[in-house]
């Protein structure tokens, strides 16, 4: 990593405007990516000389306690959690007031990017996606974390195919009653992706408001946009709570009904009528892929089959 190590022309900077940033045991090269916590850099460990993602908090988010608490979090739930479909935590640290983690660093472009880029994905694609995702949210749900954010801009997938789940920010651990958690009634969550009880700001939220969120994500990926869209994010998050989700099949008939039934099972309103874990989800994305019906729909056409017989 020669090339990496060599001091660049121009400090890379927090966002723009702002002081140049060096951080202890690092040498940071460009920056990635911008949200709402902090800015993420490409950069080197120079310890060992590896390329690492650095996420990094300014000192005026940090002087927030709740953004400071959320940001520490992250880092933790990043390193309790050891799975390849799954961003791995490798440091954090603070530099001069400056709270920082370091990530592996994954050449992948989010699949957020890639929709807005090329549209709508094709079946097998989008099931290859979900199923990752799926194997990652078994994982994390072993370890009783919820993603609470889960977007096509959380997702991301380098060329070969291999997908990652990241940005663990507003992750909830059930184990833990810090004060990072979410007070009841806040609504936590991205509108068009959000499920229903994190709309109403319920106090039970648990895996399957990811895998509805999942389930919306399944569908913009088929359809190449969301079921519910608008400039108002209130009216958008109404939508999720009252609004029947189209059906992909409806709107694009190549699409196997094995897989509208997914994503409709996914996506419904009340979380017991959803897939109960990630588990039961790969099961039924298994047997779609091996050109079966998942078992679900199976059992519903079953008892359909012997209602009319029992009608004539």
């Amino acid at each position: 990593h020669k090339a990496q190590l060599e001091t660049p022309k121009k400090r890379p900077q927090m966002e723009n405007g702002t002081s140049q940033i060096e951080i202890d045991g690092y040498q940071v090269l460009e920056r990635v990516g911008i949200g709402a916590m902090g800015a993420v850099f490409r950069a080197v460990q120079l310890s060992v000389n590896r390329v690492v993602a650095l996420k990094v908090l300014p000192p005026k988010n940090a002087r927030n306690e709740r953004i400071r608490q959320r940001f520490i979090q992250e880092s933790k739930v990043l390193a309790s959690l050891n799975h390849p479909n799954i961003i791995s935590g490798i440091d954090a640290g603070e530099t001069d007031e400056i709270h920082h983690f370091s990530m592996e660093y994954f050449a992948g472009t989010s699949i957020g990017k890639r929709l807005a880029t090329t549209g709508a994905m094709d079946v097998s694609t989008a099931c290859s996606v979900v199923t990752e995702v799926a194997k990652a949210l078994r994982h994390a749900a072993s370890r009783r974390i919820i993603h609470r954010d889960i977007k096509p801009d959380n997702i991301l997938m380098d060329e070969e195919g291999n997908v990652k789940l990241c940005d663990f920010g507003i992750s909830r651990n059930d184990q833990e009653t810090n004060t990072w958690k979410t007070n009841p009634g806040t609504k936590i969550g991205t509108p068009h992706y959000i499920s229903p009880e994190q709309a109403l700001g319920s106090k039970q939220v648990d895996g399957r408001a990811d895998l509805y969120s999942l389930g919306i994500t399944f569908y913009h990926m088929l359809i190449g946009k969301v079921p519910f869209s608008g400039s108002n994010p209130v009216k958008v998050v109404a939508s999720h709570m009252s609004e029947p989700l189209p059906s992909p099949r409806a709107q694009k008939n190549h699409i196997p009904i094995g897989v509208d039934y997914i994503v409709r099972k996914l996506t419904r309103k009340l979380a017991e009528d959803r897939y109960p874990n990630a588990a039961d989800l790969l099961q039924d994305l298994e047997e779609v892929k091996q050109g079966n019906l998942p078992l679900g729909l199976r059992q519903e056409m079953e008892k359909r089959r012997k209602e009319l017989s029992q009608a004539s």
